[in-house]
């Protein structure tokens, strides 16, 4: 009886083992097929082409480059990496756009909806941006150097180590957005409204600051204002 017991766990546990062995491969196929970057999807592209809208599409590295794009809908759709240099895209809607890294120089994007986009790492260099809806969205390390952003909203946003350096925010809206160790030299704030906001080690040499409202912002060295409360 002892050797008989003695067997069937043996048998038991090589059982054991193998679905193990089994598992941890299939787990780490499944790992290994998630992390792969997505690839354009050429239906999406032909659909943008003759539509000029592509809602929740994955148009990931596509070349849109000096496109006209007025008015299109791109809500939800996955940009990312893609370029889109000299486009228009006056009044388009990318609302919860993944943007990341995408190339947007040059663009313009007057009167657009890009609410809760993910623009982390994009490239925005001497874009029009003039009353664009930017509510709640990502800017993280973006690029936005000379950029025009007057009357834009920027509520909300989160624009960690981005360059805005030069840009124009003439009264724009950055109501509780995270500014931390943004380069803001040389850009034009006046009148923009900043309540709230953080501005913790922010460059802001040659900024113009003229009528802006700063009511409950972190500065650069860390004072909370009570100016225009």
């Amino acid at each position: 009886m002892f050797i008989h017991g003695s067997w069937q766990y043996r048998i038991h546990s090589m059982i054991l083992v193998c679905f193990g062995i089994i598992s941890i491969n299939l787990g780490a196929c499944q790992s290994s097929f998630l992390q792969q970057p997505l690839a354009l999807d050429q239906d999406d592209l032909v659909k943008l082409m003759e539509n000029k809208d592509c809602l929740g599409c994955n148009l990931v590295g596509a070349d849109l480059s000096g496109m006209s794009l007025e008015g299109s809908d791109l809500s939800f759709s996955n940009l990312q990496g893609a370029r889109l240099r000299g486009a228009n895209l006056r009044r388009a809607r990318l609302r919860g756009a993944k943007l990341t890294e995408a190339d947007f120089s040059g663009a313009d994007l007057l009167d657009a909806n890009l609410e809760e986009t993910d623009l982390e790492s994009a490239l925005l260099n001497g874009a029009k941006l003039r009353g664009v809806e930017l509510w709640n969205s990502n800017l993280r390390s973006a690029k936005l150097r000379g950029t025009s952003l007057e009357e834009a909203s920027l509520r909300d946003t989160r624009m960690e180590g981005a360059d805005l350096s030069g840009a124009i925010l003439l009264e724009a809206n950055l109501d509780e957005a995270n500014l931390t160790e943004v380069n803001l030299n040389a850009a034009d704030l006046r009148g923009v409204k900043m309540r709230r906001t953080n501005l913790t080690n922010v460059k802001m040499e040659g900024t113009d600051l003229n009528y802006a409202k700063l009511c409950g912002t972190i500065l650069p060295d860390g004072e909370v204002t009570v100016r225009d409360c």
